[in-house]
């Protein structure tokens, strides 16, 4: 008995859960050519106080926004490289989905002016058994310590070890340095 009853509970859960998580406004986001547009952004805006309800489309360029209450909304679809979308949406208390169907949008051939990324390394050199560093990149040239230097470095963990501080790597070795 206690079985049944534990069984008969846990489905209603689930249906509890499921009818929680149900999209109250769905869509697909497609350009012109009626290819899904991947992970553009969504955005419901409420026209009483200018909240905002953010997602995303996935990879096929189906979205879903969940958890919406009463009233008039904008929703604005946005992407790199496609024209900004909106339309207005309104909720009422007899809407219990909302399905947008296909959104067209069109895409715009925007082009990106020339990046120029200007950096300094700091490694000098990577071997299997070392990597130097340039001394004049390290923290210690500005007053820093060794413990500032190792914190810093890609792959290292510092934790202080009864009186040593110990360095420990990803690989299966271990650095102690002791304290002064």
């Amino acid at each position: 008995m206690r079985t049944l009853l534990f069984l008969l509970s846990i489905t209603l859960l689930g249906g509890v859960a499921e009818t929680m998580a149900q999209c109250q406004i769905s869509g697909n986001i497609i350009d012109t050519a009626n290819e899904p547009l991947a992970y553009a952004h969504i955005v419901l805006e409420s026209q009483r106080d200018k909240s905002q309800i953010v997602a995303m489309t996935d990879d096929k360029g189906f979205f879903c926004i969940t958890e919406i209450s009463t009233g008039d909304y904008l929703l604005l679809v946005s992407r790199v490289g496609s024209e900004p979308y909106s339309t207005r949406v309104n909720i009422t208390a007899d809407d219990v989905t909302i399905n947008l169907n296909d959104i067209r949008i069109n895409v715009s051939n925007t082009k990106l002016s020339e990046i120029v990324v200007i950096g300094d390394a700091h490694v000098s050199e990577i071997k299997p058994s070392a990597i130097k560093y340039k001394t004049s990149s390290l923290i210690s040239e500005a007053g820093g310590t060794a413990g500032d230097i190792l914190k810093n470095m890609p792959s290292v963990a510092m934790g202080a070890v009864r009186a040593t501080t110990a360095i420990f790597a990803f690989a299966d070795w271990e650095m102690l340095i002791q304290k002064y």
